[in-house]
């Protein structure tokens, strides 16, 4: 079970000038003309910041550059000890905690049912681009949020992002560009946000792409959606196995 401490410095901040109009002096005085709105003022630069983190007892300089966050992976142990002390500029902090998941604890809602497409589906060569396809049906309602779906790639295969527009498969003419793509991707794990588009429609394809490292016989882990707002509430994509072929 990891801990993990973002530290980011403020991306902007915003003032609003007010200004009016000077009335002018009138015998009978004319219906007063409206005010212009206020108008804001120029947004303020994020600039460089500096902290000092304290980790079972020792300390040491974070620096974080302007809009680019910095991330520091802890033990629980080493996170309920930390500290974390500024010394130039503004740091504004955030935590996220993973921890294992009970998938057989989760309650399914009826309308959630998702489902991996792999493609090719048969057969994976050396050489082959593997594009899955992770289908399932939105919330029903917006103020819902945006549901977490979490991915592991096989060992075999590693994530590559999509050429935009590339064509997967002539027969079926289904763009793999047209699918949400994940927002987050460390290693192995991509994490997707499913949520619903319009009022037209609740059907929602997320999609990547993979390509081969090594051939052999690898499980995949179970995918899994999660509520935003119930972390007991949610579904899972089986496990499975996949086979990669060592030659051409």
């Amino acid at each position: 079970m990891n801990k993990s401490l973002v530290l980011a410095v403020a991306v902007a901040a915003f003032t609003l000038a007010a200004c009016g109009k000077k009335e002018e002096p009138a015998a009978p005085p004319p219906a007063p003309a409206a005010a212009p709105a206020p108008a804001p003022a120029p947004a303020v630069a994020a600039s460089d910041a500096a902290a000092t983190l304290t980790v079972d007892g020792v300390p040491s300089a974070v620096r974080i550059e302007a809009s680019r966050p910095v991330t520091v992976v802890l033990t629980p142990a080493q996170a309920r000890g930390a500290s974390l002390a500024p010394v130039s500029g503004s740091v504004v902090v955030a935590t996220r905690i993973d921890r294992p998941l009970d998938t057989d604890a989760l309650e399914a809602p009826e309308w959630l049912s998702p489902a991996r497409v792999v493609k090719p589906s048969s057969s994976i060569g050396v050489a082959d681009t593997v594009v899955v396809l992770l289908r399932m049906q939105a919330p029903a309602r917006a103020s819902e949020g945006c549901w977490l779906v979490t991915e592991w790639v096989p060992s075999g295969l590693v994530p590559v992002t999509a050429p935009y527009g590339w064509q997967a498969y002539e027969d079926d003419g289904e763009d793999i560009a047209g699918g949400d793509g994940p927002w987050n991707v460390q290693g192995q794990r991509l994490d997707f946000c499913l949520q619903r588009h319009d009022d037209t429609t609740r059907e929602v394809t997320l999609r990547y792409v993979a390509r081969v490292v090594t051939p052999g016989t690898y499980a995949w882990e179970p995918a899994v959606v999660q509520s935003p707002l119930e972390t007991g509430v949610g579904a899972v994509i089986p496990a499975t196995t996949v086979t990669i072929r060592g030659e051409r």
